[in-house]
């Protein structure tokens, strides 16, 4: 055996609980909120063996443990049928194993010839899924397919390295341990810490977790025609005063949209609460009432951007005349509004409710106000934190409303709502550069200038011709637009924009840690997922 190789199997053989406890003590000193990036968790790990070179591990196998660290709560609060055990083939015994195997992996006959029978037998009998296969693969699959609430997983450190940014990208959490000794065969793994983390905590009934498809389902049928028609109180045959604007927005209220913020609402509620489906009849006016705000400030925007399509349709002011949707963007307004202040709840959560809601609508205004004042002073690019500060002020707002609504309604104090402000802020700053990212990757040729974090980048971080290029380009022709779009489309901008992206929606994640509410954890970390998927970007510079 070479200098490298006895130097590898002593890191190897010290005691993972040694490590497992300065980890944990380091990310408590340290103040350490989930979730880390695979760069930030190899940081981590470098300072901490700087700090106890005594420990004598490899970086990796500490930055595991510090992970391990920071998401050991949270898993203790997943229940054990919402988990799932991912075991490496290595651990079976080469000369006895008679498993076959599938598609995801090996088929466990549980003979007991190796350690891997007995974690399986375990963890399937408290609820666990339990798959046998490489872990990169199999995490990722999971992932994507939005399956995982919590992963406990055994496997090499170069495996373990490849998963965390699948698992980051999912906002999964999950416990990892190390395999011992070198190669891919006849490997073994310190036995009691694996069932240690398999039996970790004692998690609460599943019937307060919430699936948010099963959700959404629910949501969406209180968007037809008929349904809308009883909630605006329209149902009737006979002619009222305003029936005519009344019945264009309804229109507009029934057009097939995401409905994120009306799912969030009632999401959020029964996490919170554990009613689940019992709760409907309540939840249904509001809602209502957030796509109601949501839509009207589509109807408005729409108007403002002089954007020509939305859902694949002509804009309600094409449609129908810029004044007229204005007016039926106004009336949504107040019939949110209505909704809200007419909900079964007692007074004093009523009133908690509209004050949110007002301040929340204050805010989206003001926001969206100082873009409107942006373009119309052609003083663009703005600096980057001025580009995010409107993003927070003209998109947090809706995702606040739609959250805190559900959290009021069930109940929720004001730490609890301090926490979630700290979540929108963040879900709306990434979700804006996200979308202002996506309508710079159209092949158009040309693009309609509007406020751009984008061209805020470049006007703060590009060479000289790059910043002159997005410099007054608002006023200028279309070569002066072209040479603006081409700086704008440049890699390095999109890099650092993928930077910002992942940090605002890991802050986002980091508040979701704080909420100490598992089942409302779990639900707004799946549904951060879903608006950003994919793995976070590496470390890059322009130079790059």
């Amino acid at each position: 055996m070479d200098k490298s190789s006895e130097e590898t199997a002593t890191r190897r053989s010290e005691p993972l609980a040694v490590l497992a406890d300065a980890a944990s003590d380091y990310a408590s000193r340290e103040g350490l909120v989930p979730p880390l990036s695979s760069e930030e968790l190899t940081l981590h790990a470098e300072l901490l063996l700087a700090r106890r070179p005594d420990l004598d591990a490899s970086v990796v196998s500490v930055a595991v443990f510090i992970n391990n660290a920071l998401w050991t709560p949270t898993v203790a609060n997943v229940p054990f049928d919402r988990r799932i055990l991912l075991l490496p083939q290595c651990l079976k015994n080469e000369s006895s194993c008679q498993a076959d195997a599938d598609e995801f992996g090996l088929l466990c006959e549980k003979c007991q010839g190796c350690s891997m029978g007995g974690f399986h037998e375990e963890a399937e009998r408290l609820g666990y899924v339990v798959l046998v296969a490489e872990g990169t693969t199999v995490v990722r699959r999971l992932v994507e397919g939005g399956k995982i609430d919590a992963v406990i997983g055994v496997s090499c450190e170069d495996a373990l390295m490849k998963a965390f940014p699948h698992m980051a990208s999912g906002a999964i959490p999950g416990l990892a341990v190390p395999l011992r000794g070198g190669g891919c065969r006849n490997t073994t793994v310190d036995e009691a810490m694996v069932r240690r983390y398999i039996h970790m905590g004692e998690p609460p009934s599943r019937a307060s977790w919430v699936d948010m498809d099963s959700v959404k389902g629910r949501v969406d049928a209180w968007f037809s025609p008929d349904s809308l028609r009883r909630i605006f109180g329209l149902a009737g045959d006979g002619a009222s005063f305003g029936r005519g604007v009344a019945e264009i927005a309804l229109e507009w209220m029934a057009v097939s949209g995401k409905r994120l913020r009306p799912a969030l609402t009632v999401a959020v509620a029964e996490a919170l609460d554990g009613n689940g489906s019992g709760m409907e009849a309540r939840l249904e006016p509001l809602a209502v009432a957030v796509e109601c705000f949501h839509k009207a400030s589509l109807a408005h925007d729409d108007i403002e951007d002089d954007d020509a399509e939305r859902y694949g349709r002509p804009t309600l002011h094409l449609e129908w005349g810029v004044p007229v949707a204005l007016n039926a963007g106004d009336f949504l307004v107040g019939e949110g509004y209505r909704l809200i202040s007419g909900a079964r709840y007692p007074a004093e959560t009523r009133v908690a409710m509209l004050e949110m809601a007002s301040e929340c609508h204050r805010a989206l205004c003001a926001g969206q106000g100082d873009e409107l004042l942006a373009l119309r002073s052609k003083a663009l690019p703005l600096s980057v934190a001025e580009t995010l500060e409107i993003f927070r002020g003209k998109t947090s707002p809706a995702f606040h409303a739609a959250i805190v609504l559900g959290a009021l309604s069930a109940g929720a104090g004001m730490g609890l709502i301090r926490t979630l402000r700290s979540f929108s802020d963040a879900l709306g700053i990434a979700y804006q550069i996200k979308d202002d990212m996506d309508d710079w990757s159209e092949p158009s040729g040309e693009r309609v200038p509007s406020l751009s974090i984008l061209a805020s980048i470049v006007g703060e971080f590009g060479d000289a011709d790059e910043r002159k290029s997005v410099t007054g380009w608002l006023g200028g022709d279309a070569a002066r637009r072209a040479s603006a779009a081409s700086a704008i489309r440049a890699p390095w901008v999109s890099e650092r924009a993928e930077r910002l992206l992942a940090h605002h929606r890991n802050e986002a994640l980091r508040a979701v840690s704080l909420l100490n509410v598992p089942p409302l954890e779990s639900l707004l970390r799946k549904f951060v997922a879903r608006l950003f998927p994919g793995i976070p970007p590496r470390n890059v510079s322009k130079t790059d």
